[in-house]
């Protein structure tokens, strides 16, 4: 191993570099963690040890779900059938928009095996 290597293994990263690398690399730690030359796992475990880190990947993941979500609404002002699929399907579900019909049943519901199927030889 060359020494090189060794002094790059050994680097203790701060709290504040691993919060800009998780931040340009909008909370993305495999990606945050090759752009400081660590690996992923250095990042894994500060972010159990560290609110500010935590709190970083939690940030960036809040903004990736809200730029989601206004490209979403542009799709729908364009009239995008997907856009509006995919609106019904998870953000309309509250108001009944459902893929499958749900049925509540109270009581005990009987299942019996079907009977078996005669070849046309044994009738």
């Amino acid at each position: 191993m060359t020494e090189n290597a060794k002094n790059a293994r050994l680097k203790r990263y701060t709290d504040k570099e691993i919060v800009a690398a998780l931040r340009d690399s909008g909370g993305l730690v495999e990606i945050a963690a090759r752009e400081l030359g660590c690996n992923a796992s250095t990042i894994y475990r500060r972010i159990e040890k560290s609110d500010k880190v935590r709190n970083a990947i939690a940030s960036e993941r809040e903004y990736s779900i809200d730029l989601a979500e206004r490209n979403l609404r542009r799709a729908l002002a364009a009239g995008e059938q997907w856009a509006t699929v995919h609106a019904l399907r998870y953000l309309g579900s509250k108001r009944g928009y459902v893929e499958k019909q749900q049925i509540e049943h109270e009581g005990t519901i009987i299942i019996k095996p079907p009977k078996p199927i005669q070849d046309a030889d044994e009738v």
